[in-house]
């Protein structure tokens, strides 16, 4: 497997790269300076830098690989695990974990699993004119979901928002039909406010027979 590294030194550093690009997977230390070459080590510098990553891109999985997370600190990121479907298992894989520096095997065996499961979801074929790579991946991981291996993606028009509104068709490996859907791809905040809007204004009227459930 081939993997991409990108190394930070200090907290300022993986803050610019975590907001200046994607990434599948970020390997969080914890007692970090602040900027390079800082005399300044502090868990609260690698501890901001994850709080960033959870917040604002909740889908990143993070895995904090330190030997300076102290009993109430592990017990603090155990309470804060959720899990989430991010390779189309459908099963749930945690987006938060901790790796103790003294076992560097688990680490890279969790970094091994992450990359076999992108490399599954590279596999089923994306037929569409699509150019960003992760709504590529979100059509992958819903294809790979119901089981299919490939997914014809046509362009729908209408609507006032800037989402991307398309018709997809998943087929299995023998060419069966395994899912035949109309598909929004937006970003998360876009979504999640369209859905709080259509609870309010839309849902209320369902029982009047009228409109489908989101």
């Amino acid at each position: 497997l081939e993997l991409s590294l990108l190394v930070a030194h200090s907290r300022n550093t993986a803050l610019e790269y975590v907001r200046a690009q994607d990434f599948d997977l970020v390997i969080c230390d914890l007692e970090v300076p602040s900027t390079d070459g800082g005399l300044d080590h502090s868990i609260s510098h690698g501890d901001m830098v994850r709080v960033e990553i959870a917040e604002r891109y909740p889908g990143i999985p993070i895995i904090v690989h330190s030997g300076k997370g102290t009993m109430s600190y592990v017990t603090k990121l155990m309470k804060e695990i959720d899990k989430d479907d991010y390779f189309g298992r459908g099963v749930g894989d945690p987006l938060l974990d901790y790796v103790e520096k003294v076992n560097l095997p688990d680490l890279v065996t969790a970094v091994r699993r992450h990359a076999e499961n992108l490399e599954a979801l590279k596999n089923i074929e994306v037929l569409s004119d699509l150019t960003d790579p992760l709504d590529v991946r979100a059509i992958a991981i819903y294809a790979r979901r119901r089981g299919g291996s490939q997914v014809k993606v046509l362009p729908l028009a209408g609507g006032l928002s800037t989402a991307r509104i398309c018709h997809l068709v998943v087929y299995d490996a023998q060419g069966a039909t395994k899912a035949n859907v109309v598909a929004r791809i937006d970003s998360l905040e876009s979504v999640q406010a369209e859905t709080a809007r259509y609870a309010e204004h839309v849902s209320p009227l369902i029982a009047r027979g009228g409109f489908p459930h989101l």
